[in-house]
């Protein structure tokens, strides 16, 4: 693509002024890559969906080992102080 003076201008990522929902960034994304704004919005939200349901899936797997582990070093810590103390 030429400007006025013949040069090729660089191709810039900015927000769309013309594909917009909320800002823009997305639609401005979608004209960077020359896509269609309406799968660059999908493909967002599914990267969104997925790594929410795979945090929520790490948080569920690593909650209840967690707290196995306190509880043992709770008892742990409990039964060493009663020992300690003479009770």
């Amino acid at each position: 693509m030429a400007n006025k003076t013949g040069a090729s201008a660089k191709k810039r990522l900015a927000r769309s002024s013309s594909n917009r929902v909320l800002l823009g960034v997305l639609g401005g994304i979608a004209e960077y890559f020359n896509m269609d704004p309406t799968h660059v919005r999908i493909a967002w939200w599914a990267f969104v969906i997925v790594t929410t349901l795979a945090a929520g899936a790490i948080a569920y797997a690593l909650v209840p080992t967690v707290l196995t582990l306190l509880g043992v070093a709770y008892l742990a810590a409990y039964l060493l102080m009663n020992e300690t103390l003479g009770k």
